[in-house]
């Protein structure tokens, strides 16, 4: 309920002067409590775009959870500034009261309604979400199911590892990319061969992500198909499958790597030195001290830790 303290503080609010109204928000933000909430509300659906927009900051501000139905709505608003706010305040709302307003938000008929609060859910971590987010994995927008995969990743819950497995397939290379990254999370054994088959992505990015992936997840069983990827046509996929040998201590690598410390691109052959250090391999050696007249001096210097710690072993 609003005090009388609070309705003459915001009087102000229905002044028929749009900028009087701005500047009432403007001055009274820092002072707000949550005796402010109604009069804000009312403010936050405002005719004036910029007096919506200061309203929603200050219900960010307050985090009071009344105010996330008229925050949600304002995702669909029709000015960018408001929408921006909006944004930034969904994700700011904690307990139990966040929930509802935020699994309607999921639902709802539009798109932005739909990624924002789901985006609103991530921060939440509550399983109770969980049936609502895997059902949006199916949803006809990329940025509602790219929102949904994330989110689902931050729950960690091993029953979304087959839904979030499934997506690997979708037909947005941004959900493939985020979903591989979300099953490292969840990781279970046998979605190893799912992840290597992205390998072979279309999407340089999917591919760059598969390779990072599969040497966080230390799978072993990849090292054959990441020295395959030693020979992609983009350096950024080569360079994430050299790192992965890395982790997977991929001795078997070392012939295959060698060459690629004459890689035309610096980052591909700093990578090449460093792996091939963490590898600790004698028959580098030549070519790692060849490798220290590099025109690159990031190179030569990651050459010259390999050695080191080849030559120490």
């Amino acid at each position: 309920m609003t005090s009388a303290s609070s309705r003459g503080r915001w009087g102000v609010l229905a002044d028929p002067d749009p900028v009087r109204r701005q500047l009432a928000l403007m001055a009274r933000a820092e002072d707000a409590s949550i005796e402010d909430v109604d009069p804000l509300l009312v403010a936050a659906r405002d005719v004036d775009p910029t007096v919506r927009r200061l309203a929603v900051g200050v219900l960010e501000e307050l985090g009071d959870a009344r105010a996330l139905p008229v925050i949600v709505d304002a995702l669909a608003d029709e000015d960018p500034g408001v929408r921006e706010a909006a944004q930034s305040a969904v994700r700011e709302f904690r307990g139990e009261g966040a929930l509802t307003p935020l699994l309607a938000g999921a639902v709802h008929d539009h798109v932005a309604v739909r990624e924002w609060a789901i985006v609103g859910l991530r921060e939440l971590r509550d399983p109770r979400a969980l049936d609502v987010l895997v059902s949006a994995l199916d949803d006809p927008a990329a940025a509602v199911r790219r929102a949904a995969v994330v989110s689902l990743a931050y729950l960690r819950r091993s029953e979304s590892a087959g839904p979030l497995a499934a997506r690997l397939s979708d037909e947005d290379a941004g959900v493939r990319r985020v979903a591989i990254a979300a099953l490292v999370r969840t990781w279970r054994p046998e979605l190893i061969g799912l992840v290597i088959a992205r390998l072979s992505d279309d999407d340089w990015q999917v591919r760059v992500e598969a390779a990072t992936a599969l040497g966080s997840a230390g799978a072993s069983s990849a090292v054959p198909e990441l020295v395959g990827a030693l020979r992609d046509s983009r350096w950024q996929v080569v360079k994430a499958a050299i790192g992965a040998l890395g982790l997977l201590s991929a001795r078997s690598s070392v012939l295959e790597l060698l060459p690629l410390l004459a890689s035309p691109t610096s980052d591909v052959r700093r990578a090449a030195a460093e792996t091939l250090g963490q590898l600790k391999a004698a028959s580098a050696v030549g070519g790692l001290r060849a490798t220290l007249a590099d025109p690159d001096v990031e190179v030569r210097k990651t050459a010259a830790r390999a050695l080191a710690a080849i030559e120490g072993a």
